[in-house]
Order: structure tokens, then C-alpha cells, then sequence
């Protein structure tokens, strides 16, 4: 199951936009930075596909310019399947 995956530019600003996104009643959850992206901060957050335009959305309102904005299919899969 394919999330979406937003890297922003530090750890701070990854539990900002994570409060965020769960304010509007939005699923997310961080996660370890998967190494195929380059990126300094070593964290990233995800949410469901179908809630990815409503994420954005948000954290663009908040000021929040993720520096990573992808699809992303995990090796295990199952980030949303119990909560």
C-alpha cells in the first residue's frame, strides 16, 4: 500500500507539521527516513494516499514547505491498517 511521504527540513519542523495535519483530522504518523531519499533530517512523515491533497493543503496554510513530497510504497506495508 503506497503512502505519502513528506520530508521536511528538520526533526522541529516534522513534529510541527505532525501536529498539524492531526489537528485537521488528518492520519499521519513519522517515521525513519526511508534511504532512498537524501535529506538531512532523519525522520519523515506519512499519511495516507487519499488524504495526500488535504495534507498538503494544510501544511502549505501552516507555512510548511515539505523540502521531499512523494509517493512511497514501504517494504512492509501496513503503516494504516490498525489506527
Amino acid at each position: 500500500m503506497s503512502v505519502r511521504l513528506f520530508v521536511l527540513a528538520s526533526v522541529h519542523e516534522t513534529m510541527r507539521a505532525e501536529d498539524v495535519l492531526r489537528k485537521h483530522s488528518l492520519r499521519c504518523r513519522t517515521i525513519p527516513k526511508p534511504r532512498v531519499v537524501k535529506a538531512d533530517c532523519g525522520v519523515a512523515l506519512v499519511c495516507p494516499i487519499e488524504q495526500a491533497d488535504r495534507a498538503r493543503s494544510s501544511l502549505a496554510a501552516a507555512g510548511i514547505e515539505p523540502v521531499a513530497d512523494l509517493t512511497y510504497t514501504p517494504r512492509r506495508g501496513g503503516l494504516f491498517d490498525n489506527g
